[in-house]
């Protein structure tokens, strides 16, 4: 994987661990958890375009799903509809 060399490109990194969060579904929910905190850092929002942003996004919102955080589902649907859908 990926990861294992310890790449110094934060997009690889954010664009790595969304994948990773996606494999693991619910399977490992604190290492989807963990991952999706990394792809959603400050510091790799400038590196990722809109279509992997969006992605992100949505997968935080499945992820906030399948730990059943409804505040943070509903706070994520509706950034996901002003941000990408309404734009």
């Amino acid at each position: 994987m990926i990861l294992f060399f310890r790449p110094t490109d934060l997009s690889v990194i954010a664009v790595a661990s969304n994948n990773l969060a996606v494999l693991n579904r619910d399977q490992n929910l604190f290492d989807s958890r963990k991952r999706i905190k990394t792809a959603t850092a400050p510091e790799t929002e400038p590196k990722l375009n809109a279509f992997q942003k969006k992605i992100v996004q949505v997968n935080e919102a499945l992820l906030a799903i399948y730990t059943g955080q409804v505040n943070i589902t509903n706070k994520q649907t509706k950034d996901i509809k002003t941000n990408f859908i309404l734009a």
